[in-house]
């Protein structure tokens, strides 16, 4: 919040579920709850396009991971995830 620049983030994404009408953030949690905590009413986003399945895929494993320093687990997770989809055993 205190470092608030506009010009350097980029548009959350969110899915809206087709049956209930129903808005999902996919990525950008933090610049929404900093939007919030500065009482701003609107945000920039983009829609995912795509089903149900895809849009939890794309938060699970693509959403933030190119603003986010992650560890080598966090990565050999989320590839694994990609591959495996949910049935991948954890390597915890």
């Amino acid at each position: 919040v205190q470092g608030y620049d506009p010009n350097k983030l980029d548009p959350i994404t969110v899915w809206k579920d087709p049956h209930s009408g129903k808005l999902y953030v996919l990525s950008g949690h933090s610049r929404l709850e900093a939007h919030k905590r500065l009482g701003l009413k609107e945000i920039p986003a983009r829609f995912f396009h795509g089903s149900e399945e895809q849009a939890i895929a794309f938060a699970k494993v693509h959403a933030n991971r190119g603003a986010t320093a992650e560890s080598l687990l966090e990565d050999i997770k989320a590839f694994k995830l990609l591959r495996d989809g949910d049935k991948a055993k954890s390597i915890d």
